[in-house]
Parts: C-alpha cells; sequence; structure tokens
C-alpha cells in the first residue's frame, strides 16, 4: 500500500481485496473508538475476525503514524519474524543451518500452475494475521519438538484472535501427535497427564476467545466433507491437482520424508495428516480458505524437501551440486516471478481516490467516532477504511466467509435505498445516524435519491458525494 497524488494504491490484486477489509477493521480502533471490539462491516455484531494485528496496527496509529505507513511497518515486521522464524525451524529440526535458509526459499517462493497461490503473494502479504499467527505457530511447534508442553499450549492458547486458522492448525497438530504417543506410551495415564499440561491452557485461553468472538458463527457451514478439496476426477484428477499446485516439492517432500531420521520421521506424520484432513474435510465456508491449514503441511514439506536440496549442495561430485542448484531453481522458479512482478510494482490497484480521501477527513472531524453509516457494499468502500465509522452492512463477500447470517439485513438495506413505506422504521432499527450517497450508492438499483433529499438534511457535498444526517 502506498500514497501517490491521485489516492491510495496497492500491488498486488489480493492486497486490494484484503487490505481493503483490514484497513477498515484499523481504522475502527484509530479512529472509531471500537471499544469493546464489533464488527464495523455490520454494525452492532460481535467481532467475529481474528483483528489483533490490526489492533496493534491502530496503535501504532496512535501514536502519530501516517496509516499507511502503520500498515506496511506493522506487516513489514511480521513478515520479517515469519522468515527468521521459518529458518530457525528448519535449522533446529535438522541441525544444519543450511536447511533452514533452503526451507525459507522453498517456504516463501512456492507456487505452481494451479490454484494454490504463492504464499507470499495470496497470504503473507494480503491476509495480515498468518504472519504473526505462522510465526507463533512455529513457536508452538518447536515446545512441541522439545516436549515443552506447558508453553506450547500458552503460546497456542493465545493464537484465535491472531490468526484462527492456525490455532486450528496447532491444535489438529498437538492432538495427533498426542495421541500417537498415548498410543504408543507404555504407561498411558502418565502419558495423557503429560498431555493435559497442553491441552489446559490451550483450551482455557483459546476456548474463552473462541466462545466470546466466534461461538455465534461456528456450526454455520463452517467444516464439511469435501474429499479432494478443490480437485475433480477423482483420485487421479487429486494427483494432477497437487502436481499442478505443489508439484517438485512435494515429490522433494516425500523423498525427504524417507531420508529423514526417525524422530523427524515421526514428528512430520501429523503434518501430513493435516495434509490429508484438508483434502478432505473444509474448515470454513469458502474452500479455498483450506489453504490457511495446508500452509502449515507446507512449512514441514519444505523442511523436508530442503533437506533433500542440501544433499544435493553436500555432495562430493560438482555436478550432483550443480544438479541441486537447478532443483533450488526448478522449486521456486514460479514464485519467483510472482513476487518480483509485486516489488517492481508492475501492476497498480487504487483503493480510494482524493475525493474519498478529502470527504473522509470531513467525516472524521465533524462526526461522532461511533457513529453509524449507511452506505452501498462494495467492498471497497471509502467510509469505513478512512474513518472508522461503522457502516450497516458491508461487503457480503466477507461477511459469507466469517460464517454470519446476513440475507435479512442486506433486504432490508435494499428497503432503505429504495425509500419505501419502511425506510423511515429500518433506519431507526439499525440506529443509523448519516447516509451516503456517492458514484457507489447512485448505481443502486433500488436507489430512490429523492428520499434523502427530501427525509433527510445535507451536511456535506463535494462533486458526485454526498452525506445526510439523519434527523
Amino acid at each position: 500500500m502506498f500514497r501517490q497524488n491521485d489516492g491510495v494504491f496497492g500491488a498486488c490484486s489480493n492486497c486490494w481485496g484484503d487490505w481493503s477489509a483490514h484497513t477498515s477493521y484499523m481504522a475502527s480502533f484509530a479512529f472509531g473508538r471500537n471499544f469493546p471490539p464489533s464488527l464495523p462491516i455490520l454494525a452492532g455484531e460481535k467481532f467475529s475476525y481474528p483483528f489483533l494485528v490490526d489492533l496493534i496496527t491502530a496503535g501504532v496509529v496512535k501514536l502519530g503514524v501516517d496509516w499507511v505507513k502503520a500498515m506496511v511497518a506493522v506487516s513489514l515486521v511480521t513478515a520479517v519474524g515469519l522468515a527468521g522464524a521459518v529458518i530457525a525451524f528448519g535449522w533446529k529440526l535438522t541441525g544444519k543451518f543450511k536447511i533452514g535458509v533452503v526451507t525459507a526459499l522453498v517456504f516463501f517462493l512456492n507456487g505452481g500452475v494451479g490454484e494454490w497461490q504463492n504464499l507470499i503473494s495470496s497470504q503473507v502479504v494480503p491476509q495480515r494475521g498468518l504472519a504473526l499467527g505462522m510465526t507463533m505457530a512455529i513457536c508452538v511447534y518447536w515446545l512441541l519438538w522439545q516436549k515443552k508442553l506447558f508453553w506450547a499450549g500458552v503460546v497456542a492458547g493465545l493464537l484465535p484472535l491472531v490468526h484462527a486458522h492456525s490455532f486450528m492448525a496447532v491444535v489438529l497438530v498437538a492432538g495427533g501427535l498426542g495421541g500417537w504417543r498415548v498410543i504408543r506410551a507404555k504407561n498411558k495415564t502418565k502419558e495423557i497427564s503429560a498431555w493435559l499440561a497442553f491441552a489446559v491452557p490451550a483450551l482455557i485461553l483459546g476456548g474463552a476467545q473462541v466462545r466470546y468472538f466466534y461461538a455465534g458463527v461456528l456450526g454455520q457451514n463452517f467444516v464439511r466433507w469435501q474429499p479432494g478439496w478443490l480437485a475433480g476426477g477423482g483420485l487421479w484428477g487429486w494427483a494432477w491437482f497437487w502436481l499442478k499446485n505443489a508439484g517438485l516439492v512435494l515429490v522433494l517432500a516425500t523423498a525427504g520424508w524417507w531420508l529423514a531420521p526417525k524422530n523427524l520421521q515421526r514428528f512430520s506424520l501429523v503434518f501430513w495428516g493435516l495434509f490429508f484432513l484438508a483434502n478432505l474435510v473444509v474448515f470454513q465456508p469458502w474452500d479455498w480458505d483450506n489453504t490457511k491449514m495446508l500452509t502449515h503441511w507446507h512449512l514441514m514439506a519444505s523442511v523436508l524437501a530442503a533437506g533433500v536440496i542440501v544433499r544435493f549442495f553436500d555432495h562430493k561430485r560438482w555436478l550432483v551440486k550443480i544438479l541441486g542448484v537447478g532443483v533450488l531453481v526448478a522449486s521456486v522458479w514460479f514464485g519467483s516471478v510472482k513476487v518480483v512482478a509485486i516489488a517492481k510494482g508492475e501492476n497498480q490497484y487504487r483503493f480510494w481516490d482524493k475525493n474519498q480521501i478529502e470527504a473522509a477527513a470531513w467525516v472524521k472531524d465533524n462526526t461522532p467516532p461511533r457513529a453509524v453509516f449507511l452506505t452501498a457494499s462494495n467492498h471497497d468502500h471509502w467510509l469505513l477504511p478512512l474513518t472508522g465509522r461503522k457502516i450497516v452492512i458491508g461487503y457480503p463477500g466477507w461477511l459469507w466467509t466469517y460464517g454470519l447470517n446476513y440475507s435479512q439485513r442486506e433486504k432490508e438495506v435494499g428497503e432503505i435505498f429504495g425509500g419505501g413505506q419502511t425506510a423511515d422504521s429500518l433506519m431507526d432499527k439499525y440506529r443509523v445516524d448519516y447516509v451516503v450517497l456517492g458514484p457507489e450508492e447512485k448505481r443502486l438499483d433500488s436507489i430512490n435519491q429523492e428520499y434523502f433529499q427530501t427525509k433527510l438534511t445535507e451536511v456535506y457535498q463535494l462533486e458526485d458525494y454526498q452525506v445526510f444526517a439523519v434527523n
């Protein structure tokens, strides 16, 4: 995200999609006094989305940092932290620093020709909670590897408001490890007691967050059976799907498992179990979001693949070393091309133009921070991300992925914009303080501009943008 004279822009399409939401959540804390936290894109509802990174960013803004710079800085810091954690994870699991470095290259520069996109462009940059959540998950995995179960449980329990999918992943991984060790243990009672040291803090800390913030949405089409995940065509179609998406890394990781020491083989098995589980079960309304679970398998797969590549590097013959370089290049080529394109800024996507920024400045200076606005629901609407004021209903695509039932509200918002007999009472129902009529609202099929112009008081106008106060 960056500023230019004619607005605020992003360098990747995924950022243009996701950062509109994250900027909205950050602004609700920084400019909208959103405490206790509620969902600003569905005014009055609980905040059923992991918002901690956006809250941290809002804290940086409150210290006086420009909000665009704060968004970029926090994302950069968490991304660098994740890079260090991935290197350390590969290094400590194998005892070789070289494997740690190659692990990071394979992990971040993944990519194929299918649906699973490069990690940096599809998750690390646009999905702001993933970098911190994945870093914390790596800490949990390292603590599990060292059998420091209590502290692993404590860190795991802090995850739900950072990155919910990482919380699910670490609970499944820990559950798999614990179950396997209990089955193999001679003294099962002692082993169960040991694993309670993980389960108690993880479930107390994490369970409290899940119960308060997510209890209202869990179960609404969240978890469902979907063998093959996004692949079609049966078993062979599934195999071809993963060859397209993971390609050489999948082959290397499989070979790496066979070549790995026994303790690493056993530890990594649960990550392979997570891989197969995510190919059978969808964990949220949008099936593509299973990539957030598969990223945890990809972490371990990168360690195993890196072990094979470093074996090439360590070979006595130069031809084998050169072959290793070729294998590494082939493993990261697609992802590297994508990342370079983003770094060069080859594509620019405008979030908000200068008129929207000017209108937002007026709103921030002249309306109460906790005011509720009625706006159109396009994902890049300017009002919430630039002012922090809550809106009656935001982008339906986000609300659907959060598992929220918004259909009745969407219908009634259409009735308000239509200016029908129920419009006044519906505005009272949703406690609307202001209405925006801009280009997005005026394009709505149901819009009745005359209703707002005669019933409400115009308090601001800039070219095609009008703000009306509800009398």
